[in-house]
């Protein structure tokens, strides 16, 4: 007999919970029909206007997120390749968002602000695991504003860094 494994379901309540938050802003949540490391991709509105601003989503589900002693952040591992993906390779603003499932909370990071998995990937050999620790102060809605000052500094570090490895022929 076929049945729903217990990961299939806290993907599918967590996937839930993206879209319960988000969506009531007036963004739109855009699946993504083949997942290669990224979830849906978000499109920000200002009222019912688009302003331009997209991000991409990897969304980590978890009945029990790995909370410090403390509470103040969510450790989560990521293969090495997929750390590197999102904060060095990919050229559009991306945020790790934790859901727990069980807490009906959502929280952020953006890796490619991330000067402590920046260090890390430096540091860390091609393969292997890396820990993101995401912040529990950064949870939606709550901080939605400050989400959105992420998204914009991610566009001018993902600028800077365009620039900066441009040659001269192409940025002319």
């Amino acid at each position: 007999m076929v049945t729903k494994t217990t990961e299939q379901e806290t993907d599918r309540a967590g996937k839930r919970l993206v879209r319960s938050i988000l969506e009531p802003l007036g963004w739109v949540v855009n699946d993504t029909e083949e997942d290669y490391g990224i979830d849906p991709t978000v499109q920000v509105f200002d009222g019912k206007s688009p302003n331009g601003a997209w991000f991409h989503v990897q969304l980590k589900s978890s009945l029990n997120p790995d909370y410090s002693a403390d509470g103040s952040f969510v450790s989560q591992p990521l293969r090495m390749d997929h750390a590197r993906h999102f904060a060095v390779e990919l050229r559009q603003p991306v945020f790790l968002l934790i859901a727990d499932v069980t807490t009906s909370r959502l929280f952020w990071t953006c890796p490619q602000l991330d000067l402590r998995l920046l260090s890390q990937i430096q540091a860390a050999p091609q393969n292997g695991h890396v820990t993101v620790r995401v912040p529990t102060a950064q949870y939606l809605p709550p901080t939605v504003t400050d989400l959105l000052s992420a998204l914009r500094i991610a566009y001018t570090v993902l600028s800077s860094r365009d620039l900066a490895t441009s040659g001269v022929s192409h940025f002319a």
